[in-house]
């Protein structure tokens, strides 16, 4: 899953939570919410055109906490290889 998408090192290494928050918000409004009806269960159409946003999101997620961690813990590798490292 990690290597199906291309995240750029601006995307993971941005600490701005309220831009994080902005940009979930947005991909809510455009993917998440659109199809969806209260009581009811997701269809398999629903799932299979979501999935690829929502394995992208997690991937980034695991990113930017990395980065977060090694930023307040110490890391003295570099960017890169921080990225490659939790690629692998």
């Amino acid at each position: 899953m990690l290597n199906e998408f291309t995240v750029s090192n601006s995307e993971w290494q941005n600490v701005d939570v309220e831009q994080w928050s902005a940009e979930s918000f947005e991909l809510s409004k455009s993917n998440v919410y659109t199809g969806v009806t209260a009581g009811k269960a997701l269809s398999s159409e629903y799932v299979s055109t979501n999935q690829a946003a929502i394995k992208k999101q997690i991937v980034l997620g695991g990113l930017r906490l990395s980065y977060v961690i090694q930023h307040i813990f110490g890391n003295n590798s570099s960017p890169q290889q921080r990225q490659e490292s939790f690629l692998q």
